[in-house]
């Protein structure tokens, strides 16, 4: 199986191709949106903190 061997391929999750799942593309999507979610949220909480 291909799907096997692209399971450890960073280099192969990074590159747009037809053997990578659309799931796994759409976690990588919400794990960006929550990590730069966060990152924004504790910048403006630390910035914008009275002091």
């Amino acid at each position: 199986m291909y799907a096997a061997n692209t399971s450890y391929s960073s280099l192969d999750r990074l590159m747009p191709s037809p053997f990578t799942p659309i799931w796994f593309s759409a976690v990588e999507v919400a794990a960006c949106f929550l990590f730069f979610s966060f990152s924004f949220s504790f910048f403006f909480s630390v910035c914008l903190e009275p002091r």
